[in-house]
């Protein structure tokens, strides 16, 4: 193979400008499309973050405002009760009677007890019945001082408690024992209704919860997954992002309660909070495929546009003397510039070959044909069998010219007689 034929070879194998400018549109074509789409997916998710954190915040604060209503109603009624108490404390089967229409009108009662002033249970409702029976100071309840206020207390037998201590005052002497109303924060009960109730309302979840963070109540055992402890709710309020036990990114809102040393926790998963903007990403890419196929299309086509004036360029310098270029349509101004830069170049090239083979075919003295062209224009007339007429001449006395006259006259007469054979 000639080293010709192998370089026509490697250059039929190389990729056209066609390809690269269609290979270069689709490229910026999805670059910008999928940068588009990531930087709004990322701001719209930042102010989705931001919004359901504020949003578990405000219901955080507001289940903390509620429930601290609720606990305020407890507290009036134990010490509305415990106010009626002093009269009976001398009549066991009255007092017995008062503390069981306690328990009777309580809504979600465990018991209705009454300590003596060293905290001993002397009386209690329902009585002798139900784990309540096991509970014999008002320590087991988790109150070991009376008169610090709310409380709320978890036995070991039991659910989760919410329990108001008051004192049986009489006048203002030593209290004659504590009236204590333990409610159980279990389902249907008053708590229940306020936090558990709104548990599924936008995926969010409540909690309940101790000053260490310890869950103290929520409608599904074991659903909170944090580490609560960590961010000690009962202290401070606000709301942020927290890793569940599972790995998965949780966005937490607390608030603490105005009464007792705890607090409402307020949750949603970010996967639950970041589904709708998903669908609408897929929704939005859904729609902009027609948008996309339109720009590809035109892209494509001005690519070819751009690129079909130098591919026939190309096409037409392959032919001889490149022949068609003064017809090749560059409609821009680069590719015009190129098939004038072309074209002379050419005409130059035709001209240059064109003296090249005068110059190899003629004597260059006398312009006549030389042997070798002599040669072909025989070889082509034996080549059709046409006849051939050779005339044979002589100068006479041309070497005395020379000898006498110098070659110089000799080449004139050469180049006179040159004139007198073209002129007949």
């Amino acid at each position: 193979m000639s080293p010709r034929s192998s370089l026509a070879g490697v250059r039929k194998r190389k990729i056209g400008l066609l390809a690269v400018l269609v290979a270069l549109a689709v490229l910026s074509v999805a670059v910008g499309f999928s940068n588009a789409m990531y930087s709004s997916y990322q701001a719209q998710k930042a102010q989705i973050i931001r919004n359901a954190l504020a949003a578990n915040h405000a219901r955080a604060e507001k289940l903390a405002e509620v429930i601290d209503v609720y606990v305020a109603a407890v507290h009036r009624q134990t010490r509305h009760s415990a106010s009626q108490l002093p009269p009976l404390m001398q009549d066991p089967p009255a007092l017995r009677n008062e503390l069981q229409r306690l328990a009777g009108q309580i809504d979600s009662v465990y018991a209705v007890m009454l300590a003596d002033p060293s905290g001993a249970i002397v009386a209690r409702a329902p009585d002798g019945q139900g784990e309540a029976a096991g509970i014999k100071r008002l320590a087991d309840l988790g109150v070991d001082a009376p008169d610090s206020g709310d409380w709320v207390s978890a036995p070991a037998n039991s659910a989760t408690l919410l329990t108001a201590v008051e004192p049986v005052n009489v006048a203002a002497g030593a209290p004659l024992g504590y009236l204590a109303i333990a409610i159980k924060l279990d389902e249907g009960s008053g708590l229940d209704r306020i936090i558990g109730g709104r548990d599924t309302i936008a995926g969010m979840s409540a909690f309940l919860v101790g000053a260490k963070g310890d869950v103290l109540y929520h409608k599904q055992a074991g659903a909170a997954a944090l580490d609560l402890a960590s961010i000690e709710p009962a202290r401070q309020r606000g709301a942020a992002l927290y890793t569940s036990a599972d790995g998965s990114t949780v966005l937490t809102g607390y608030a603490p309660l105005p009464r007792g040393n705890w607090a409402v926790v307020a949750q949603r998963s970010l996967d639950q909070v970041l589904s709708p903007l998903r669908v609408l990403l897929e929704e939005s890419l859904r729609s902009a495929v027609p948008a996309i196929v339109l720009t590809l299309i035109l892209v494509c086509g001005l690519a070819y546009a751009i690129a079909s004036p130098l591919s026939r360029l190309t096409r037409a310098m392959r032919r001889p003397s490149g022949q068609d270029l003064d017809r090749l349509n560059a409609w821009y101004a680069e590719a015009d510039t190129l098939r004038e830069a072309v074209q002379l170049t050419l005409d130059q090239h035709q001209d240059e070959v064109g003296r090249l083979n005068t110059q190899a075919q003629t004597d260059p003295m006398t312009g006549l044909l030389n042997r070798r062209a002599m040669t072909g224009v025989l070889g082509e007339h034996a080549a059709k069998g046409a006849p051939v007429a050779v005339i044979a001449m002589d100068l006479d006395h041309f070497k005395r010219i020379n000898d006498t006259f110098g070659h110089l006259t000799g080449d004139k007469v050469l180049i006179a007689l040159a004139e007198v054979i073209r002129a007949c």
